[in-house]
């Protein structure tokens, strides 16, 4: 009877009694529960840390109901009750039943029509919201709950601001909040006076464009590099991924991606009323970016390399034809006698190094940095990498020659992977590991090539990530390490070895909690942190760097909470 009592007393949560856990964040925990006095059922959210709570999460969990508690609309959640109880903050909700739009996307994308409707609905209620003067600044798939009959219902306003809030309020320089792959790119970039009613437009469509190509917009293997991604390049038009997607509805989730916030719609109920005209099969007010609108953007905002792209261009046209003409004279001279085979070497050294300049070499310190040139850089890529097919045909046993076919292959394949190109991404990826597994192979005593194939399973490991396969994910996440704890161990003077070996902990320990490996994950962040911090400053205090350092610090911490509450 006393077992009874206890676990009685342990399910009980003042006058709720809680069923199971729905969800937990970094912040808080939702549990589906039963009101006794109302006997009716609820989704009841609390603040994970309780008492342990800093000042941040309880102003973010009261801003949240407030925000809350002030929107009644068929299609946002609504609050019953706050509280607090035995001093944790909690407050009960609508329980929804059926779901999330990111669980239901996980299967499939929607059609179409499906994916207009559902967005259609989703911005008239955050209209709504606006019109209360209340911006959400987070919405995303998990944040849309489903009823059983497919009813959308926006939940989650922790991020939630008031606009009259965020037009006086002076947000701390460089923060941003937010999901990066559904993010504005003024809120990527921690412009708080500019975070108005113009980044939940952006949001819808992101969310739109994952309805239909079953992705975000934007997506990397790092959160930094989500959010360069975010400010700088330009997505992949939905009908590429998705060719069922009609022109206009891809017109649509488009003009809510601009980059620039005028240019989207000016507002939810605009892009809801444009829906409506697609739906009724009526002209959209929505018009595609011309061609010439895109060339004279582009150019006006980066003049300088606007015109060095011009010349790399004139300088590659004519350049390799005489790289070609250069190789085929030096074939027909090893013809003509021996002496002439020095010349021959010589001639094959510049022609190759040519094609390096040339086209990768400008792909990635000046294109790779360019906004819509990612064909421009995938053309450049591809044609580097026939040429080093032309010369490893001829020369096969040049191991130099093998390392920069391989080097190729796996540059081919990031481009592929950023233009949305998977298959044809994991050939390219699959060849440069192969390539490169043989050279290592055949010299096993050189770290150069052992260090292209760590570079090249980690690449790998990040696309297949990204594609849900996440034991292959793993195998080549555990392999990169590997040798990138044999090459540390070897040269430990060499910098960029040690900064490898520290984003391949950071990398696997990421994979960990995907496995219920919650410990494990600790433990590989922790030798994250501890080959991060002892680089020398210029690499330690690296962008990249200094965030894979504060994520290895939060989940750390969210292991060490978890411990110490249960």
């Amino acid at each position: 009877m006393r077992s009874g009592d206890e676990h009685e007393h342990h399910r009980r949560f003042g006058a709720y009694e809680l069923v199971e856990e729905i969800s937990r964040g970094g912040m808080g925990v939702v549990y589906k529960a039963r009101q006794r006095g109302l006997n009716r059922i609820v989704a009841l959210k609390m603040v994970l840390a309780g008492e342990f709570a800093s000042p941040d999460d309880l102003a973010r969990f009261r801003r949240e109901a407030e925000a809350a508690a002030s929107l009644q609309h068929p299609h946002i959640v609504q609050i019953y009750e706050v509280g607090i109880h035995d001093d944790r903050p909690y407050f009960s909700l609508e329980y929804v039943s059926g779901g999330n739009l990111q669980q239901r996307l996980a299967a499939m994308p929607l059609s179409p029509l499906e994916a207009a409707h559902l967005l259609e609905t989703l911005a008239r209620a955050v209209h709504y919201a606006h019109q209360i003067g209340i911006i959400h600044r987070d919405l995303k798939p998990a944040n849309v709950l489903l009823t059983p009959d497919g009813i959308p219902k926006i939940t989650d306003f922790g991020l939630a601001k008031q606009l009259a809030e965020v037009k006086t309020q002076q947000t701390r320089t460089g923060a941003v909040l937010g999901t990066p792959s559904y993010m504005a790119p003024e809120q990527a970039e921690g412009k708080g006076p500019a975070i108005g009613r113009l980044v939940d437009v952006y949001a819808l469509g992101a969310i739109l464009y994952e309805c239909l190509t079953g992705r975000p917009p934007f997506r990397a293997a790092t959160i930094l590099e989500t959010l360069e991604q975010v400010r700088s390049q330009e997505p992949v038009p939905p009908r590429r991924l998705q060719p069922s997607t009609s022109s206009d509805l891809e017109t649509i989730c488009l003009k809510c991606l601009r980059k620039e916030p005028g240019k989207r719609y000016a507002s939810a109920l605009d892009l809801a009323e444009d829906l409506r005209l697609f739906l009724g099969g009526e002209p959209i007010l929505a018009r595609p970016i011309g061609v010439g609108e895109r060339t004279a953007k582009w150019v006006r905002r980066r003049p300088v390399v606007a015109a060095l792209l011009a010349t790399v261009v004139l300088v590659s046209a004519s350049g390799v034809a005489g790289v070609v003409w250069q190789w085929r004279l030096a074939e027909l001279r090893r013809q003509d006698a021996v002496t002439a085979l020095e010349r021959e070497e010589s001639q094959r050294q510049r022609a190759r190094r040519a094609v390096d300049k040339m086209f990768t070499q400008v792909a990635e310190k000046w294109l790779a940095q360019q906004p819509r040139l990612e064909p421009l850089q995938k053309q450049f890529l591809e044609e580097a990498l026939r040429f080093y097919q032309e010369f490893a045909q001829e020369r096969s046993t040049d191991p130099e020659l093998r390392l920069e076919t391989g080097n190729a292959y796996r540059r081919v394949g990031e481009i592929q992977e950023r233009l949305g190109e998977y298959a044809k991404a994991e050939e390219a990826l699959n060849n440069a590991s192969l390539l490169l597994e043989q050279l290592v192979t055949d010299f096993p005593d050189e770290p150069r090539y052992r260090a292209a194939l760590a570079d090249s399973l980690y690449k790998r490991g990040g696309l297949l990530r990204n594609l849900g396969r996440l034991d292959d994910t793993h195998k080549d996440l555990l392999n990169s390490l590997l040798f990138r704890e044999g090459l540390v161990s070897e040269c430990p003077d060499v910098a960029d070895y040690r900064q490898s070996l520290g984003y391949a902990h950071f990398a696997l320990a990421s994979l960990e909690p995907a496995y219920g490996r919650n410990h494990a994950a600790k433990e590989g962040f922790g030798q994250a942190l501890a080959v991060l911090q002892k680089l020398p400053d210029d690499l330690k205090d690296a962008a990249e760097c200094r965030v894979c350092q504060a994520i290895c610090f939060e989940h750390i911490g969210y292991v060490l909470l978890a411990d110490r509450l249960y």
